[in-house]
């Protein structure tokens, strides 16, 4: 029975012993939670790389450091680093003297750095492989800006730490074991200070006023863009009078490149097309002025309505909204512009017809249409005008 409590005893003993060493040997080859690895801007301690026009241009260099802070039993690390090649570049990449391996014999191969998938990919280790503590520098590299922002609006990316692909960023101890650690990322950006133009969505021509344009006959308009800058994709409605215009065929204009997709509805009962356009890759944004669509009528009748265009909108690649303006179409088959009552004559008939309709606004119960001279939504002293200076015309 003693042999037996002493045999118990002592495997219990060996166990605890075991179970220390195994803590221990675990507490040495592993990182504090707290190890970090971060992305820091040399001229603000932090991770943000914020650029103005009105300070700094295209071309101008920058540097990023890559530190690591609270780790414990380093002897090898690998920074993977991503970021946007459309926006900057990677120049190179190297070991400062005051470095987390200060005063070893450090193995480094040469940086891969790769400026089309806007990839760093950088390491070092001490020979021979021990641990090392503490804080300290991993790396640092030099980036150029390479794209400026359009006006009045702001490049953003990120500096990403890669920790899943084929070349991660990562931590070993002298055993090659994995040393745990939070990774900080950067963000780059690049602001301009300029006021940005505002873009036109408008509609060419913008009055059609033309009697020979019978029913079955057919006409085109253009949907032209001005001043935009950074168009990425847009959105657009149009609303026309279903008994004076039918639609026949809406299409992208030339200002996109062929790789833009559409989506196009076309509701010729209600007077309505839906359009969408999204470039696609390899496209690129375009800046200028240009036209986006192209539609093409048939004429169902004779008379005049508006071409109205309605919930616009403009994108960036960012997908940041474009400010903008719109400027709306007319069209006009009938005889003789101002002839309110259509009995081929302008008399004082058309102008009681204007006078009773004075001061309505649309979508008010007086306003007349035909009454609208120059389509800006009410009757007031310019129709007039406008009536007056045609008085005594005949078709």
């Amino acid at each position: 029975m003693e042999l037996k409590f002493k045999t118990k005893v002592s495997l219990l003993i060996i166990t605890l012993t075991l179970t220390c060493l195994t803590l221990h040997a675990t507490q040495k080859t592993s990182a504090s939670p707290a190890t970090l690895v971060s992305v820091v801007n040399p001229l603000t301690g932090n991770g943000n790389f914020t650029f103005y026009t009105d300070s700094v241009n295209v071309g101008y260099k920058f540097q990023v450091i890559i530190k690591i802070f609270d780790v414990t039993n380093l002897a090898l690390w690998q920074v993977s680093l991503k970021f946007n090649p459309t926006h900057i570049n990677c120049l190179n990449a190297s070991i400062p003297t005051e470095n987390i391996f200060k005063g070893k014999v450090v193995l480094a191969p040469d940086p891969q750095i790769d400026n089309t998938e806007g990839i760093l990919v950088y390491g070092a280790a001490v020979f021979p492989l021990v641990g090392v503590n503490g804080s300290g520098v991993l790396c640092e590299a030099w980036f150029e800006i390479k794209a400026a922002p359009p006006k009045g609006q702001t490049l953003t990316s990120t500096l990403q730490l890669i920790t899943e692909d084929t070349f991660i960023t990562k931590l070993e101890d002298p055993e090659g074991n994995p040393i745990p650690y939070t990774p900080q990322n950067g963000t780059y950006q690049y602001i301009s200070t300029e006021t940005p133009p505002t873009a036109k969505i408008y509609i060419d021509p913008p009055r059609i006023i033309n009697n020979t344009l019978t029913p079955c006959k057919n006409l085109t308009i253009n949907i032209n863009i001005q001043e935009v800058e950074q168009l990425y994709s847009f959105n657009f409605t149009l609303t026309f009078n279903a008994t004076i215009l039918s639609a026949l065929e809406a299409k992208i204009g030339p200002f996109l490149p062929p790789t833009t997709s559409t989506t196009i509805n076309i509701d010729n009962t209600a007077g309505i097309i839906h359009f969408s356009a999204s470039i696609q890759p390899p496209g690129q944004p375009q800046s200028g002025n240009g036209t986006i669509a192209t539609i093409t009528f048939h004429v169902e009748g004779l008379g005049q309505t508006n071409l109205t265009l309605t919930q616009t909108i403009l994108l960036s690649p960012e997908g940041a909204q474009i400010t903008h303006t719109t400027q709306n179409g007319y069209f006009n088959n009938k005889l003789l512009i101002g002839d309110l009552n259509g009995d081929g004559k302008i008399d004082m008939t058309d102008v009681g017809i204007m006078i009773r309709a004075f001061g309505s606004k649309r979508s008010e119960p007086r306003y007349n249409q035909d009454a609208d001279m120059d389509l800006d939504g009410k009757i007031d002293l310019k129709d007039v005008a406008l009536l007056l200076k045609i008085f005594g015309k005949t078709a």
